[in-house]
């Protein structure tokens, strides 16, 4: 075992199961007012391969320490081949303060895409909206002016005229102009722009 610089401590051992055994590796917080309380971390396999109890003391060489970044390095005696070898194996205990970093900009920068896009959005719709209440509105007065001011249709040219004549102004028809109706503006009135 081996102790960190926030007290944590990091053990290593053997757990016998099934007849083999197989190293460990497992740290322990203290806590509580007088640090007398232990939280035990999930046990980590160090080795994918178990080691057959027909060996004596498997565990005998079994060393641990940690680097200058607090990560565990163990080496240990093994018989999973028939014979009895020195191991050794290196890991994380938890996520690396880099990873933290780069996984919180990653966040920020979503956040961030979503938050402007949205903004965008808002604004461009606020710019659209009365641009074409405006447009609609200035439609509505030009067709009512265009009722106002041609009142009579003629019923050869299909078109629009502002007086009444005995001769359509469009065509030349005689006795073809008449006043108009809703259903000829809704079906003959121009687009107008």
């Amino acid at each position: 075992m081996v102790i960190d610089k926030t007290g944590r401590l990091h053990i290593v051992y053997y757990s016998e199961e099934g007849g083999n055994y197989k190293p460990y590796y497992r740290t322990v917080n203290f806590t509580g007012s007088n640090r007398n309380e232990t939280e035990f971390s999930d046990q980590i396999a160090i080795a994918d391969r178990d080691t057959s109890s027909a060996f004596f003391r498997p565990g005998e060489y079994f060393a641990i320490q940690l680097d200058n970044n607090g990560i565990p390095h163990v080496a240990w005696s093994d018989g999973r081949d028939n014979e009895m070898d020195i191991y050794y194996a290196h890991g994380l205990t938890e996520i690396p303060p880099s990873f933290n970093i780069v996984l919180l900009i990653v966040i920020i920068a979503i956040i961030s895409t979503i938050s402007l896009v949205t903004i965008f959005y808002i604004r461009h719709r606020r710019k659209l909206q009365p641009i074409t209440d405006k447009v609609d509105k200035t439609m509505k007065e030009r067709r009512k002016a265009y009722r106002k001011t041609f009142l009579y249709f003629c019923e050869t040219s299909k078109k629009f005229s502002h007086t009444f004549t005995e001769f359509c102004e469009n065509c030349g028809g005689k006795a073809s102009l008449r006043k108009a109706t809703k259903n000829d503006y809704e079906k003959y009135m121009p687009e107008l722009k």
